[in-house]
């Protein structure tokens, strides 16, 4: 069983039928990433990338099959916050966003590889930015790319046509108090059986010997 098997009620997570109120006992402090503000960009991106960390020792040419990122990761560099002197809590946010891709590709020898890079995306875009407090505020992304045409053009290294999502959060952690229904019960797992072993298992443990009338 799992959250969304079992009969748990209330004690699992799910949609709330009812009264919300009903069940709340107690107010629980909880670390989190506080967001302040949040933001989508989408590109459209032609990128030159040079794959490293390779599965296999490849031989050229090469053929391109897929680009696609890497754990929705993107590494926020050189940020630069420029607050506006008529709205304070807002400002213009600039810096680099670092995103992993991997590159999937087939050598000479039609034998499937793939390796790693990264393409750095610059932003400049508006956003609220709370006043300065003891606990630093941060800007945090993911992303997400994909690229189905690409080139490859020698020495380990491939044109790709990306299509990317990247989305900026401005925030910081924080104990935050919110309502609590409790503690999750947690219901047993019901481990997956492809019955591969369920005629073996179900023979008797000793041969049967049958009959000894002559018929």
């Amino acid at each position: 069983m799992s959250f969304f098997s079992s009969d748990f009620g209330s004690h699992v997570p799910g949609c709330i039928n009812g009264n919300p109120c009903e069940g709340l006992c107690e107010r629980v402090c909880i670390e989190t990433f506080k967001v302040f503000d949040s933001a989508l960009i989408q590109r459209h991106l032609d990128e030159v990338v040079t794959i490293e960390n390779l599965s296999i020792v490849p031989t050229e040419p090469l053929t391109f099959v897929l680009g696609e990122s890497v754990g929705g990761t993107a590494i926020i560099q050189n940020v630069n916050i420029i607050r506006f002197g008529d709205r304070p809590n807002f400002a213009r946010v600039t810096g680099d966003a670092v995103v992993p891709i991997k590159v999937s590709f087939v050598d000479a020898n039609n034998v499937s590889g793939f390796g790693f890079s990264s393409i750095t995306v610059p932003f400049d875009v508006i956003m609220h930015v709370p006043q300065n407090a003891l606990v630093a505020t941060e800007v945090t992304g993911s992303a997400n790319l994909i690229s189905n045409i690409g080139e490859f053009v020698g020495n380990n290294t491939f044109n790709l046509s990306i299509c990317l999502n990247l989305i900026l959060r401005v925030g910081c952690k924080a104990e935050m108090l919110v309502p609590s229904y409790g503690y999750c019960l947690i219901p047993k797992a019901i481990e997956y059986d492809n019955n591969v072993c369920a005629g073996f298992f179900n023979l008797p443990l000793y041969p049967n010997q049958g009959s000894n009338q002559n018929t």
